[in-house]
């Protein structure tokens, strides 16, 4: 408090000339806030990533195929029979 007077009394969550800490002016928790955008930004980057389970089953049969697994039509003809026994 050295150099204040009594007409530089404020409370920490009121900006104030003399108030040289970002978190006291503002009243953020810097960590809190860089871990909610952090956050945000993942969420972003699911919902972009989602597809259905027939995208999933079909770039899963095509990364076979571009590996030249000989097995590649045959998980494609399960997966097929798969879904369509679990649709009826």
């Amino acid at each position: 408090m050295a150099g204040r007077t009594i007409g530089d009394v404020g409370s920490p969550d009121l900006v104030g000339p003399l108030d040289h800490d970002l978190r006291e002016q503002v009243g953020i928790d810097l960590v809190s806030l860089i871990g909610h955008l952090e956050a945000q930004a993942r969420n972003r980057e699911m919902e972009r990533r989602k597809g259905s389970l027939a995208q999933l089953c079909d770039a899963y049969v095509e990364s076979l195929r571009a590996a030249g697994k000989q097995s590649a039509d045959e998980v494609a003809e399960k997966i097929a029979a798969y879904l369509v026994k679990g649709l009826t």
